[in-house]
């Protein structure tokens, strides 16, 4: 009888591990499906995303995420996704939201720690006082703490300048805006490059090239705009500047009376390698800020390619084996 019941009691903590064991592995395997579906409902959204850190209970979950080069809070219940602010929700839970409920993301920069988070304020730019301001986040606390403010009219001019390196000896002379959050920001910065003056036009996404604002008529001002944003001089044809690259032709129809500016960019071919070659020779100037980085097809939906570039993603627009529009993507509060 007493053999019979050691039996009995090894039999039932056999079948206790069992159970235990088996439940773990479920969980495992449930916990990584759900892992799974947040990156791919999050992809859906462009939105391309690694796990610092999540706590999932049952089939519910908080993610901490790095996405597209910056922080990112989402919850997740019932086989959904949900984030508010475009993935800003969880500035709420820092002391600095009062600070910046106001103003919007700029970019993000690669530190040996996290990220420095670059923030313009106020996000409608109705202020004397644009500011930038900089935080760094840590990766293993996933805090930030505050670094620095400095002028919104000096960062973004520095960027210019490396998309058009011609400018770099040029001052500001005058600045306007329209306001963004709800649509789209429009800049438009004018130099002065001693004689000449250059406008330039830029939504924090794309650059528009320098346009002269001094020439005397349109082939003047298309030709040396032309020549000094690019380093070739154009065929002037009709209402537009035509040069070719070794990648494909750039075709820019510079501001008239009557049009607005707009590019056209025909590749030479449509292989992966040379669009990759195109958006480094000629995309490079558009992308703004300037993007750095190896460029990798992600996905293309219908007439839109995906590309990221140093966990950036930008959009690069095809129309009758043309690009007709190529920008960053949009990773602002919403």
């Amino acid at each position: 009888m007493e053999k019979k019941t050691k039996i009995l009691i090894l039999f039932i903590g056999f079948a206790i591990l069992i159970l235990i064991g088996g439940f773990f592995l479920y969980w495992q395997k449930t916990s990584q499906n759900i892992r799974e579906n947040v990156l791919s409902l999050l992809e859906e959204n462009l939105e391309f995303c690694k796990i610092l850190k999540d706590n999932i209970s049952f089939h519910k979950g908080e993610f901490w995420l790095i996405c597209n080069g910056r922080p990112f809070y989402a919850e997740y219940k019932n086989g959904e996704v949900n984030y508010e602010l475009n993935g800003w929700g969880w500035l709420k839970n820092t002391n600095y939201w009062d600070e910046l409920k106001n103003c919007d993301f700029y970019k993000s920069e690669k530190n040996d720690y996290g990220y420095n988070l670059m923030f313009y304020c106020p996000y409608d730019f109705k202020s004397d006082n644009l500011i930038i301001k900089t935080y760094n986040f840590d990766l293993s606390s996933r805090k930030i703490n505050k670094i620095k403010e400095l002028s919104f009219i000096d960062i973004v001019t520095t960027d210019i300048k490396e998309n058009y390196p011609f400018l770099d000896n040029c001052t500001i002379f005058d600045f306007a805006s329209k306001g963004g959050r709800g649509y789209t920001p429009l800049l438009e910065f004018i130099f002065n490059c001693g004689e000449e003056k250059y406008k330039v036009t830029t939504n924090l996404l794309i650059i528009g090239p320098p346009v002269l604002t001094t020439g005397i008529n349109f082939e003047e001002i298309a030709k040396l705009s032309f020549e000094n944003s690019f380093g070739k001089t154009p065929q002037i044809i009709d209402s537009k500047a035509q040069a070719s690259f070794n990648s494909g032709d750039l075709i820019v129809y510079y501001p008239t009376a009557t049009q607005s500016f707009l590019i056209e960019i025909v590749p030479k071919d449509w292989s992966e390698d040379n669009i990759k070659n195109l958006l480094v020779e000629i995309g490079k100037y558009f992308i703004f800020p300037k993007t750095r980085g190896n460029l990798e097809l992600i996905l293309q939906k219908n007439n839109i390619l995906i590309y990221t570039a140093d966990n950036e993603v930008f959009e690069v627009v095809e129309s009758n084996n043309k690009i007709l529009g190529l920008q960053r993507m949009s990773e602002g509060i919403k």
